[in-house]
């Protein structure tokens, strides 16, 4: 699904960039996504299924 559309504000694909739209009332911006480095990196090292 793509929430891209005429008139609206572009909204990055997220990707091994961690550009992500943050939405905050009428703040609308793209900032870099790296709160979850820490937790996705202990779930890609200690999960056998993610593990490489």
């Amino acid at each position: 699904m793509d929430p891209n559309g005429p008139g609206l504000r572009h909204w990055p694909q997220y990707g091994m960039d961690r550009r992500t739209l943050h939405l905050i009332r009428h703040n609308i911006s793209v900032i870099h996504d790296d709160e979850r480095n820490e937790a996705m990196r202990f779930l890609n090292v200690n999960n056998p299924i993610f593990a490489r």
